[in-house]
């Protein structure tokens, strides 16, 4: 790894992650979320970990940014100024992110340095999955073989995560049925856009392309970085790219 790469895409990270704590304007912060998510992906990228990339990019840039702007046009997209408490709460907060920092960093002096050959896993864990993942699982790609295989429980959880997340995305962004259609509320249109919009006309033109690589990531999942996971959340964005 090239060092002044790390230090600069960690830089914009933090500056990034601060940006979105402290912006008011909620649609900025999703913006800026999305910026973070999509450097988290070349940070993962560049340690090597190139399925996290792929989960990173879809969910965090990609699905996640989008539902953050849809919930700012269906609430509000400022936030409300309180007038006593916040100096209180952000003082703690910043107290907490500190103490934090600093346990971290001393647990992390008892690591193995990145990519330690003489380092417990190097020496016990990876010898074990390379000469025993084709017998154990049947499975050629060590990456699925231990996601799906070795540690499917924690797939299992990490899946039911996203799946209450979406509930309460859903819960959020659906608007109730009334009976009465006086009882209707106003209709409430977040872009009058046009069908030969360049945003729109653009947006549908790369659903075949984003479909056909969510696929290709579905099929070669045993043999490369990938798999059912990836691919679906590749799959997931095409789908706001039609609307």
């Amino acid at each position: 790894m090239i060092w002044q790469i790390d230090l600069s895409v960690l830089s914009l990270i933090v500056i990034c992650g601060f940006a979105t704590i402290m912006v008011k304007d909620l649609l900025s912060a999703a913006i800026i979320f999305g910026a973070y998510s999509f450097l988290m992906c070349l940070l993962w990228t560049e340690m090597g970990a190139v399925d996290v990339a792929f989960t990173e990019a879809s969910v965090g840039a990609g699905v996640s940014t989008i539902l953050f702007i849809a919930a700012t046009f269906q609430t509000s997209r400022i936030v409300k100024a309180r007038r006593h408490g916040r100096l209180i709460s952000k003082v703690i907060g910043f107290l907490a992110a500190v103490v934090l920092g600093l346990v971290l960093l001393a647990a992390e002096s008892d690591f193995p340095r990145f990519a330690d050959p003489g380092s417990p896993a190097s020496l016990h864990l990876s010898p074990y999955y390379i000469t025993h993942t084709l017998t154990d699982t049947a499975v050629p790609n060590m990456v699925t073989s231990v996601l799906a295989d070795y540690r499917g429980f924690d797939t299992m959880f990490e899946t039911a995560v996203i799946f209450t997340a979406g509930l309460a995305v859903i819960a959020i962004l659906r608007r109730s049925r009334r009976k009465d259609p006086e009882e209707l509320p106003e209709t409430y249109t977040i872009s009058e856009g046009y069908k030969d919009t360049i945003i729109r006309f653009i947006s549908r033109q790369l659903v075949p392309f984003m479909q056909l690589f969510a696929l290709y990531v579905v099929a070669h999942g045993h043999h490369s970085p990938g798999g059912g996971f990836q691919g679906g959340l590749s799959w997931g964005p095409a789908s706001f790219c039609w609307q």
